[in-house]
């Protein structure tokens, strides 16, 4: 059996402190790992303190949603409700609603309110207009000028009733509606057989 020294027989002596070196080395780096402790993680840092008689900036109150606006009011009596031309002619079961914006023609008796008298009595130049369900109160303006709403309102409450007979071009009617709003027509042309073209003006009233 060969004897371990030998190895070592001849060798330079660096080679042997080398080795040496090593392992020492190797040693304290051991003995560094199991004598460290373990990370333990910062300590929280402490709350803050209060310096006694310190103010604080008030909080905002909150500003409550808006509260949902009523209902617009009622038209004040007399401010225009529609204003521009319309044609009403003779047709069976309808007649004309002057409350509508604009007016039309309906076929429910108690919501019309002028109609073009009968083709019968329809002529050339003249004809009647009439409310045939009697909601509705027409007359004819006699006074000269262009009627204004008060005026249209007094005449047809103390003169109106379901008919004006020889309606011309030029004739000038007041109405009050069955809805009780007031309407003036300047009637512009008389078509034969058929009805009439009426500039109309109609305004917010409560005439009763």
């Amino acid at each position: 059996m060969s004897d371990p020294s030998a190895r070592w027989h001849g060798r330079p002596w660096w080679q042997f402190v080398g080795v040496l070196v090593a392992v020492a080395a190797l040693v304290v780096a051991v003995l560094q790992l199991v004598s460290t402790p373990p990370s333990t993680p910062p300590a929280a840092a402490p709350p803050a303190a209060v310096t006694a008689g310190a103010t604080t900036a008030p909080v905002t109150p909150t500003t409550p949603p808006a509260a949902p606006s009523p209902s617009a009011a009622a038209p004040a009596e007399g401010t225009e409700r529609w204003r521009g031309p319309i044609t009403f002619t003779e047709e069976f079961a309808t007649s004309t609603d002057l409350d509508q914006k604009s007016p039309r023609t309906t076929d429910i008796d108690a919501d019309g309110d002028i109609q073009a008298g009968g083709v019968s009595s329809m002529l050339d130049t003249k004809g009647p207009v009439t409310d045939y369900d009697r909601s509705s109160r027409i007359a004819e303006w006699t006074d000269g000028g262009t009627p204004t709403f008060a005026d249209c309102k007094d005449r047809a409450l103390a003169g109106g009733g379901k008919e004006v007979a020889d309606v011309r071009k030029g004739t000038v009617l007041c109405v009050l509606t069955d809805k009780g709003n007031i309407a003036r027509l300047t009637i512009t042309k008389v078509i034969k057989f058929a009805g009439f073209d009426a500039d109309t003006v109609v305004w917010n009233a409560n005439a009763g």
